[in-house]
This record gives structure tokens, C-alpha cells and sequence, in this order.
């Protein structure tokens, strides 16, 4: 194996890594999208949270977390 790619969510950015990596990690439900963005589903897979695959010698492990879409607000000055 090349590379590889953990993906926490789908972007539409990802598709320019289909040419340049093996293997592409997933949650559950993105893979499915990647796909039908055309990305080769061999080179897919999925995890429901807790589930894991050893790559090389190490162990990773889909666990849930909060991804933050816009910045938090900017403190203001003097509060």
C-alpha cells in the first residue's frame, strides 16, 4: 500500500485523492457518498463507531466526535 486516508466527513475536495491513495477510511454512510462522487469502492471502507482495522501495525478505531463548521464567535474586546 501507497497511502492512505481517515475521513471524518465527505467533501467535495476529496475526489482529487482517488488517483493518489489506496485506501480511504470512513464512517459509515460517507463511503457511500465517495462512492457516487465515482471513487473506486475497492479502495473504501466503512466503519460504524468502535469498529477498527489494523493498517501497518496500527490499530485505528472510528469513534464519534463534535466537528466545529463555523468559528466560534471572537471574544470581545474588554469582557
Amino acid at each position: 500500500m501507497r497511502y492512505g486516508v481517515i475521513l471524518s466527513y465527505d467533501h467535495a475536495t476529496i475526489r482529487a485523492l482517488d488517483g493518489k491513495v489506496d485506501l480511504l477510511l470512513t464512517p459509515l454512510g460517507v463511503g457511500d457518498r465517495l462512492a457516487d462522487w465515482g471513487i473506486v469502492q475497492d479502495k473504501i471502507q466503512q466503519f460504524d463507531w468502535w469498529q477498527g482495522i489494523e493498517v501497518g501495525g496500527l490499530q485505528l478505531t472510528a469513534t464519534p466526535a463534535l466537528i466545529w463548521r463555523y468559528p466560534l464567535p471572537a471574544p470581545r474586546v474588554g469582557a
